[in-house]
């Protein structure tokens, strides 16, 4: 995976577009490396990209940057908290009222060991912790530690609802997913699902929660060990398709790369896992917002949808010769297409440029009407300028 650039731009116009359907029902994203430094708090974006109303993560004493392989990233060098917001609850779940599915990530190298330490979390220390992604943690218990194990649970108070899987804990960077669809409860591994249960659905929702990364909610129990760093969290208020995880696997950033950046990764995924076309194909973002992606178009759709330049044609109208012939423009003035000409209208309307023939006597010179007798009269002028001789 490339290295995180020194600013990154989350605007929606530049994500790349398998991507862009990944911001679809976002509770938040925690990029570790906007604003997480001591004193500033970590930034949290919502939907949009945007910061999520102005909310931020408020940074404990101990928390510090830290350096990894994606760019910066966040740990704690001590006793307190990590990053927390206290009365804040953001995964409200798909119904909104808590028993609806919901999806929770983290990007994380958490070592094995027999202790318990929590990535992402949602609750308070009154009203007990109602969701939480465990680090070696028994699954649905926030007593008993497992070496290794990955935990994702729920409660509703003293009820709990967990799914975990073994061995998945070993201090290598790892993108963690923990998912409810139903009463399915899932735990993913680098896009690879390894856990999966049907258990009791719990109402996550009590109204006074509080968000933490890194540890317990409005508390310091079940912290990071010092060594681990958190690189990216955020939360979904729906259940991710499989192929949606299967990409942020491939690229836990690809909501946040600019599209001539994103382009250029390509990280091999773990385990068996494959990528085919259908996994990007199922993420795609439809710009045309009219068109239903379960509408079979069919050639007469696209003939209806034509754009006939030609005022007043009806699409159903015959056209033949005559008419094609009816609608010519001619460039004679008066001429009527309806009057029928005859040949002599076409003969009087004819006029000579020769001045006219006068064939009376008045006038002269001109010519005259004669008798016989006085044609013998007539000189016509000779080459001598004799008269001629009748």
């Amino acid at each position: 995976m490339l290295l995180k650039p020194p600013l990154w731009s989350v605007s929606r116009a530049l994500i790349a577009p398998e991507a862009r359907g990944l911001w679809k029902g976002v509770a938040f994203v925690f990029p570790a490396f906007a604003g997480a430094h001591l004193g500033g708090g970590g930034l949290l974006l919502g939907p949009t990209g945007a910061p999520l109303h102005r909310i931020s993560l408020v940074a404990g004493a101990a928390a510090e940057r830290r350096a990894t392989p994606f760019g910066s990233g966040v740990g704690i060098s001590g006793s307190s908290n990590l990053l927390q917001r206290d009365d804040y609850e953001p995964v409200v779940t798909s119904d909104g009222a808590g028993a609806g599915d919901f999806t929770i990530l983290v990007l994380a190298n958490p070592i094995a060991e027999a202790r318990i330490s929590w990535g992402v979390a949602q609750g308070n220390t009154a009203n007990n912790t109602n969701l939480w992604m465990g680090f070696n943690n028994a699954a649905g218990s926030v007593q008993t530690a497992e070496f290794g194990t990955l935990t994702f649970s729920t409660r509703n108070l003293n009820s709990p609802s967990g799914v975990a899987a073994p061995s998945a804990i070993d201090g290598k960077y790892h993108l963690f997913c923990g998912r409810r669809s139903g009463a399915i409860h899932d735990c993913f591994v680098d896009g690879i699902l390894r856990a999966s249960e049907s258990l009791p659905i719990r109402d996550i929702a009590t109204g006074d929660l509080g968000l933490a990364i890194g540890q317990r909610p409005e508390g310091t129990a079940f912290r990071l060990d010092t060594a681990c760093n958190i690189v990216l969290a955020s939360a979904w208020n729906r259940a991710l398709s499989d192929a949606e995880v299967r990409l942020l696997a491939q690229d836990p950033f690809i909501m946040l790369r600019p599209v001539p950046e994103w382009r250029k990764v390509w990280t091999p995924l773990g385990g068996d896992a494959v990528l085919n076309p259908a996994d990007l194909a199922h993420a795609l973002y439809f710009e045309m917002p009219a068109l239903s992606q379960t509408y079979a178009l069919s050639p007469a759709d696209a003939v209806m949808q034509q754009s006939f330049e030609t005022p007043g044609l009806s699409l159903f109208q015959d056209l033949n010769i005559d008419e094609m012939a009816f609608s010519q423009n001619l460039e004679a003035a008066g001429f009527s297409q309806l009057h029928g000409l005859e040949p002599l209208e076409m003969s009087s309307a004819v006029f000579l440029d020769a001045p006219a023939l006068v064939l009376s006597s008045a006038g002269a010179p001109g010519f005259r009407t004669t008798t016989p007798a006085q044609r013998r009269k007539v000189k016509v002028p000779g080459p001598d300028n004799r008269t001629a001789q009748p």
